[in-house]
């Protein structure tokens, strides 16, 4: 999916550290899984504020983020300028 991002980033390196970091947080089991990495990316893009990968994507980053996992729990990220 990378191949389809334009950016200056790459995406793959940003992977490959949280993966890393992952493991040193919560142990060797700590994987990011390929299915996962179209919303990984998007996700990345976000926080980057990766301007033309949020367009490719439709992503807004003037609006906060609501996170929702499987539990009915939400986490709202507020997009601060600073």
């Amino acid at each position: 999916m990378e191949n389809e991002i334009k950016s200056h980033y790459s995406y793959t390196e940003v992977i490959n550290w949280l993966e890393q970091k992952g493991i040193e947080l919560y142990g060797n089991h700590f994987k990011i899984m390929e299915t996962d990495y179209p919303i990984v990316y998007k996700l990345i893009a976000y926080f980057l504020k990766d301007e033309p990968t949020c367009f490719q994507y439709g992503i807004n980053l003037n609006q906060d983020l609501i996170l929702r996992g499987g539990l009915p729990v939400a986490v709202r990220y507020k997009n601060y300028k600073l």
